[in-house]
C-alpha cells in the first residue's frame, strides 16, 4: 500500500507525468466518443453517405499531414534557441497555409482521377455570383470573374463562389 501511495504522489507532483496522464486520458475519451459517433452515423445515414463522410475526413487528414511539412518538430527543435520566435511561428503558419492551399488545389484538379464519387465541378468564367451562390443581377453591372465550386447530390447542393 505504501508503494502505491508513493507512486501516486510521484505522479501528482511531477508535471511531466501529470501532463502525460492528461494526454492519455484525452486520447481515450476521444476514441470512445469517436466510436459512438460512428455508431450513431451508421444508424442515421446510408452506407454510401457514411463512406463519403469517412473519405472526406481521411482526405482532410491526409492533406493536413502533408501540409505541415514537419514544421511542428522543427519548431520544437529550433524555437527555444531562436531570437525571433514570433517570426519563426508566423513564417511556419504562412508556409503551412500556403501548402494547404496548394495541395488542396492539386487534389481538386486531379479529383476525377483520385475519387470520382466526390467530383466537384470547377468552372471559370464570368458570373455575378457572390459568396454562398446567391445571385445578384443588375442592369448595368459588369460581370465579375469568379471560380465556382459546386457539389450536388440527391439531398441538395453546395455552391461556393470566389470572386477574383
Amino acid at each position: 500500500m505504501k508503494t502505491i501511495s508513493k507512486f501516486y504522489n510521484l505522479l501528482i507532483k511531477d508535471s511531466l507525468y501529470r501532463n502525460a496522464i492528461y494526454l492519455m486520458l484525452s486520447i481515450g475519451v476521444m476514441a470512445v466518443l469517436g466510436f459512438f459517433f460512428w455508431i450513431i452515423n451508421a444508424r442515421l445515414y446510408s452506407a454510401e453517405q457514411v463512406g463519403i463522410g469517412t473519405t472526406l475526413i481521411s482526405i482532410m487528414t491526409l492533406i493536413s499531414s502533408f501540409s505541415i511539412l514537419g514544421l511542428g518538430n522543427g519548431l520544437i527543435r529550433y524555437l527555444p534557441t531562436s531570437e525571433r520566435k514570433n517570426k519563426k511561428i508566423n513564417t511556419s503558419f504562412t508556409i503551412v497555409a500556403l501548402m494547404s492551399i496548394l495541395i488542396s488545389v492539386i487534389y481538386l484538379i486531379f479529383l476525377k482521377t483520385f475519387s470520382p464519387k466526390l467530383l466537384f465541378h470547377l468552372s471559370f468564367g464570368s458570373s455575378n455570383d457572390t459568396a454562398f451562390g446567391s445571385n445578384i443581377s443588375g442592369l448595368n453591372s459588369p460581370p465579375n470573374h469568379s471560380i465556382i465550386f459546386s457539389y450536388s447530390s440527391c439531398e441538395g447542393s453546395l455552391i461556393i463562389s470566389i470572386k477574383l
